[in-house]
């Protein structure tokens, strides 16, 4: 299970109009790097690939392959806005520990 939250989708849909293109989609990875081994990335992609799996908030699609999912079993994406910038956080009950940056982490 994978949850976006209303503040995550309300972005991606202010990016979509913003861009004035609706075939804009959140592609959510993991790779490895980062002060704490892996790290999670976001990109926003037009098209998904075979193995990709989509999740579907309003009209937002956000995408997800089969090896980066087995790491965001039951996250919550989140979007922020504060003082040091706006950014998407990952939220995962499975992640041994976390960087201070919340961008990377070890299973």
């Amino acid at each position: 299970m994978l949850t976006f939250t209303d503040n995550s989708t309300k972005h991606m849909c202010q990016v979509i109009q913003e861009k004035s293109n609706p075939n804009l989609k959140l592609r959510v990875f993991v790779l490895g790097g980062g002060c704490a081994g892996l790290q999670y990335m976001f990109a926003l992609v037009e098209k998904q690939c075979g193995d990709d799996l989509a999740f579907v908030k309003r009209t937002v699609s956000f995408i997800v392959d089969c090896i980066s999912l087995q790491y965001l079993n039951n996250a919550v994406i989140d979007y922020r806005s504060s003082i040091d910038g706006s950014y998407y956080i990952v939220y995962t009950p499975s992640t041994a520990s976390t960087c201070h940056c919340g961008s990377s982490f070890v299973m």
